[in-house]
Parts: C-alpha cells; sequence; structure tokens
C-alpha cells in the first residue's frame, strides 16, 4: 500500500495548519484533495502569492533540475523541505531546511514534523541562512560577470 507523507501519524503536540498548497500539472487533483483533509484555506497555482504569505516551502518533487520555486522561497526567506533530488542537495543545507529522499514518505513527514516544532524565530534565523545561500550561489550578476569573463578569456 502507497503511503504519503499527510497520512503518517504522526504526534506533532500541536495542530500542523497547512495554509496553502500551491502547484499545477498531473499533482492537481491529489493537491485539492489534500486541501480538503488538511481544511487548506485554498489551492492556488499562483505560487508568487504563496510563497510570500508562507512560513516555509516543502516541495516533494520526484524529478526536478534545479527548481526555480525552490529558489525562489529561499530568495524570499523561507525555509524548505526538499526532496534530495538533481541539484537540490547542492542548495539546501542543514541551515537552510531539510531535504528528505525521493519517495520517502516517512522522511518527510519527520521533516514537516521538525518544521512544525520549530521555534518561531529559528523559523526565521532559517529564512535568511535560505536567503544568502541562494544569492551566494545564484546571483544573477555574478553569474553574468563569471559568464562575461568566460567569453572574454575564450575570445582571447
Amino acid at each position: 500500500m502507497r503511503r504519503d507523507a499527510f497520512s503518517m501519524p504522526l504526534d506533532l503536540g500541536r495542530e500542523l495548519i497547512i495554509d496553502n498548497f500551491a502547484g499545477g500539472g498531473g499533482t492537481s487533483t491529489g493537491l485539492e484533495a489534500a486541501c480538503g483533509r488538511f481544511a487548506a484555506r485554498r489551492f492556488t497555482r499562483e505560487d508568487d502569492c504563496a510563497i510570500a504569505a508562507a512560513h516555509a516551502l516543502i516541495l516533494p518533487s520526484l524529478a526536478e533540475g534545479l527548481p526555480m520555486v525552490l529558489m525562489e522561497a529561499m530568495a524570499n526567506g523561507r525555509p524548505v523541505i526538499a526532496t534530495a533530488i538533481a541539484g537540490v542537495p547542492e542548495l539546501v543545507n542543514r541551515d537552510a531546511g531539510w531535504t528528505v529522499p525521493a519517495g520517502d514518505a516517512m522522511a518527510l513527514a519527520t521533516a514537516i514534523h521538525a518544521l512544525s516544532q520549530m521555534p518561531p524565530e529559528r523559523l526565521v534565523e532559517m529564512g535568511r541562512a535560505a536567503r544568502a545561500r541562494v544569492f551566494e550561489r545564484h546571483d544573477i550578476d555574478q553569474l553574468a560577470s563569471a559568464l562575461a569573463n568566460h567569453f572574454r578569456e575564450a575570445g582571447a
């Protein structure tokens, strides 16, 4: 029997409130159903508003490259939980959030539990670390400058 992280029996010690599910593609139907199970306030495909209102981003993808929504959440100072696929582990470290094995519902549920128990001030610290990390590794000005230098060197 296949289980998902939202069906795992965890004692959070307090109610976990899911304010928003955002997504699209083949997962939309399942996300909309989860909204009903968890009394989520809304389901949206508008990621910008959802990220701005979120305390964290949970991205349990099975296949991605380096997800733009992950970088956007981190740039907006949000800690993240993401599956350890493709380029994600290079970006997300313990200071910025959690990575879990793809398809491991218990590991995802455990990370969600850890997030739910995190004091608000620690979430703010993690968000700051996430923002610093994404800009350190993916700042457009630094990347453009490095690319321009490569072109100059290749032409010399």
